[in-house]
């Protein structure tokens, strides 16, 4: 299991605790691309269940079986940047 500490590094060494936005003013953020692979979802259980507000970005996000008020899922292709 990834810890809050190691998710909390990362996310800053990404930039994404510093966010000032309505949605999750005050907590850390992850962004997720694949969230709906095996390892994405592993990733985005275990950062909500940290506290974290989650991005995950996947081709088909209607395939994800996880709803949670800190998730949000956006349809896009990481290797398609215009998606991004």
């Amino acid at each position: 299991m990834i810890s809050r500490r190691l998710l909390l590094r990362v996310a800053t060494a990404l930039g994404l605790t510093a966010g000032t936005s309505s949605w999750g003013a005050g907590r850390p953020r992850l962004a997720v691309f694949g969230a709906t692979a095996r390892s994405g979802r592993v990733i985005i259980r275990q950062a909500l269940d940290a506290g974290f507000d989650v991005t995950g970005l996947a081709r088909s996000p209607q395939k994800l079986d996880i709803r949670h008020p800190r998730l949000k899922l956006v349809k896009g292709d990481a290797r398609d940047v215009d998606s991004l």
